[in-house]
This record gives structure tokens, sequence and C-alpha cells, in this order.
């Protein structure tokens, strides 16, 4: 563990060879969130027609901004006929995670739903919970989050989320995602999300299984109490807190197994998008 906003000497083995270099650790964006500022979405083209997109972190409550970046990566790899994403290390983030899930299918259809104590307590229909089925990105920001208010600040923070239906694309049924024990919230929706529908083979190791959203008080010492809030289902009523999202090609990380700047479970989503169909 290295404290951020420091500086730390590493030793790394390269054969033989020792080799100590210096590394600054990025302060934190905010004490309330420590970590430190990502690129939220990255892409390109690999060997194959192979479109990759990665995407450690999903900023924002609402996460316009992120939705819109993500579709400009679909635009830039419309072209593809085989697609992998790569949550390894995601941390999670707001409803951008809506727009992500629904690039995976070409439908509307339902994704699951989160549920507080006291509505679960009372009693609920998954069918009758708010339906989150859009994001406005169409409009700036300032009428999208209005618009988002009207329809949910002040209420129960249940609701069911479904997929946009944003139509095919080229490497449906030709998909596959990464995910490791780093994978945690929004990352592990959408890998549950695309397993339970059969829209992706999931590839890597087991995902964290930290899934419950929740808010935080501080406590004094540099400490933060983190109270739950609701709990995350699948549709079909699946639920990962504490017992994360199993891959379908189960590809523990070694640095043994580096080749060159693929890595071994990047090699085996390769050789999944090539092989399955869904």
């Amino acid at each position: 563990m290295f404290a951020m906003g420091t500086d730390v000497s590493l030793a790394v083995d390269r054969g033989s060879e020792q080799v100590v270099v210096r590394m600054k650790i990025p302060s934190p964006r905010s004490r309330k969130q420590p970590t430190a500022d990502l690129k939220a979405v990255t892409w390109s083209i690999l060997d194959g027609d192979v479109g990759y997109m990665k995407v450690p972190v999903l900023p924002g409550l609402l996460g316009l901004d992120v939705a819109r970046t993500i579709d400009e990566a679909m635009q830039k790899l419309a072209s593809c006929e085989r697609f992998i994403l790569d949550l390894r290390g995601h941390v999670g983030g707001g409803l951008g995670v809506l727009r992500l899930m629904s690039h995976l299918t070409p439908d509307r259809i339902p994704i699951g739903y989160t549920v507080t104590r006291k509505r679960a307590e009372s009693g609920y229909d998954k069918t009758a919970l708010p339906m989150l089925d859009r994001l406005p990105t169409n409009l700036a920001n300032p009428l999208a989050i209005a618009s988002m208010a009207i329809k949910f600040i002040g209420r129960d923070s249940s609701v069911a989320l479904f997929s946009e239906g944003l139509g095919p694309k080229k490497w449906h049924g030709h998909a596959a995602i990464l995910v490791n024990e780093h994978t945690i919230s929004a990352g592990e929706m959408v890998a549950a999300f695309a397993s339970e529908n059969h829209l992706a083979t999931i590839v890597g190791s087991e995902t964290a299984g930290r899934l419950i959203p929740g808010s935080g008080v501080k406590v004094g010492e540099g400490y933060m109490l983190v109270m739950p809030k609701a709990e995350y289902r699948t549709w079909s009523g699946q639920r990962f807190e504490g017992h994360g999202v199993q891959p379908d090609v189960r590809v523990p990380w070694s640095a043994d197994q580096q080749l060159g700047d693929l890595s071994d479970q990047l090699v085996a989503a390769c050789a999944r998008v090539w092989t399955c169909s869904f």
C-alpha cells in the first residue's frame, strides 16, 4: 500500500537485473473520494479489427459527460466486428454506467434494480419501481440535470434500470469483458448484466463483490464511516455483495505470462471474441 501524495522507490526485477525507480503517487482529487484523476474512457483498435475500450471510472453522479465520451468511443469503433471492454481495476461511478450497459445490447431490456431497506420492508414489485431507461445527453447539462431532478430528487432511491435501446452494432455477439479482483461497484453491474443476458464472455478473475450503494461521513483521525443505503440486484434477483461476478473464462493475472504489451488476460479475451457467438 502506498499513501497518496507521496514519493516512493520501487525495485523492479527484470530477469537477473534489478532496477530502482522513483514514482510519484498522485494526490487524491478530494478527501471524500481518495482516488487520483483517471482518464475515464480510452479506446483503440487492436490487430484483427478488434475494438478495445478501457473504462476505469465513471465520474459524475449523473454521468452525462462520460456517457457522451462513451458514445464517441463507440462511434470510433463502429467498424469493428469484435469488441473487448476492459473493466479491470474499475473503481465505480455514477449513472454513466447505464450508457455503458446500453451499448452492449441493441434492445431495450431490464438490467436490474436498487431497493432501499424501507421499500424492501414495506414490500415492492420491481416492475412498478420508478424507471430509469434514458440519460438525457441530448440536452445541455443544466436542462438534463433539471429533467432528472424532477423525476427522482426527494423520492425513495429504489429504481429499476432498463437499457436505452441504442440499436445494433457490428460486434454484438462477439464481445468480451475483462474483469479482475479490483473491479468493483458499477463495473460489477456491467459484468453481471452482460453475463446474465449472454451479451459478452467474462474473462479474468472474480470481481470484488462490492456493489451496495452507500454514503459516508467523516468520523475523525482520517477515517470515514460508510453506511449502505440500498441494495442492487440484477433483474433475475442475483446479488453480488460479498462475492463477485464469476468469469466465464478464468485467467489470473501473472507477471510471468506477460506477452510484450499484451497481458495473458487480454490475449484470452481476443481469442474469445473470435470464437464466441451469442
